[in-house]
């Protein structure tokens, strides 16, 4: 493989493991050890993925170094701030809005193999006093190898990374926990639900409420027979949604009555099969996986 592609290939490397690595060494060390770290970090990727699985040369070695640690110091410089990744209580699970079924990344392990906590990306409704240490986390600014305090304080409706303990999902003990089974580009219209059971459809979500919020899901869109529980739901047409629930039951719902259409039970796959997308308005992997499970493109 050619020098220059080596390059082009370890740059990319970089660029994608730089937020991974920005979790990894947040908190420790100078940022010369910082990008020695993330230099060695890299290069270990660069192996593992075969990049010099037959070439022992020493010097090849040396010029991907080379060509890592000047990457990772050009991206490094134009990162402007980071913040450490505030804790989130338990106490405050219930306000939290995350994506359904994202019950968190998996965390660092301590020496004995247990895991110290997980990361979950997503926002609060209301910016309320108890939401304070989160919403103002610990922040630096990076100018060069200059690392200073930097005051930011996070609003409502605005995404944040959190760590937990315990992992974000219906159990006991931990019920009514808001997820976004829906939600637009522009924060604005949101399918919620609690507990991944009761739906809550909201057309400005600048404008919602836990109040609000807790009076909708108190009727039980989507959950009158109370055994519901919903993988996924959109928004469709004159006044529905369309959801699956049980993993492979698709209904309409009536997002002011609550009442479902006759659920159509379905196989994954089976039920693309000899369907025509040709003229779909979809991002390359979405057609591939149409493609792979039996659709026309």
């Amino acid at each position: 493989m050619e020098k220059e592609n080596k390059a082009d290939l370890c740059s990319v490397l970089v660029k994608l493991g730089l937020a991974v690595m920005s979790v990894a060494y947040p908190q420790t060390g100078s940022q010369a050890s910082l990008a020695s770290a993330g230099v060695d970090v890299v290069l270990s990727v660069v192996k593992s993925v075969g990049l010099l699985k037959e070439e022992k040369d020493d010097s090849i070695d040396g010029q991907l170094k080379e060509c890592i640690a000047n990457v990772l110091a050009r991206i490094q410089s134009s990162r402007l701030w980071y913040y450490i990744v505030p804790y989130l209580p338990e106490e405050l699970y219930t306000y939290y809005v995350h994506g359904n079924g994202d019950i968190g990344k998996e965390g660092p392990h301590d020496e004995n193999g247990i895991q110290r906590y997980r990361l979950t990306r997503g926002f609060f409704l209301e910016d309320r006093p108890e939401f304070a240490r989160i919403l103002k986390p610990e922040c630096y600014q990076v100018a060069g190898d200059s690392v200073t305090p930097l005051c930011v304080h996070f609003g409502r409706l605005e995404m944040i990374c959190v760590r937990h303990k315990k992992a974000l999902a219906s159990q006991k003990g931990m019920e009514n926990l808001i997820t976004y089974m829906y939600l637009d580009e522009k924060m604005g219209e949101a399918i919620l639900a609690r507990d991944s059971a009761d739906l809550a459809w909201v057309s400005n979500l600048s404008s919602a409420t836990y109040e609000i919020l807790w009076g909708v899901f108190d009727r039980h869109i989507g959950n009158d027979k109370g055994y519901y529980s919903w993988n996924y739901v959109a928004p469709w047409q004159n006044n529905k949604m369309i959801g699956c629930f049980e993993t492979f039951h698709v209904t309409l719902i009536d997002r002011d009555t609550g009442e479902l259409s006759v659920p159509v039970e379905y196989e994954p796959g089976l039920a693309l099969a000899g369907c025509d997308f040709s003229n779909i308005r979809a991002n390359d992997s979405v057609k591939e996986l149409i493609k792979n499970t039996g659709g026309v493109i």
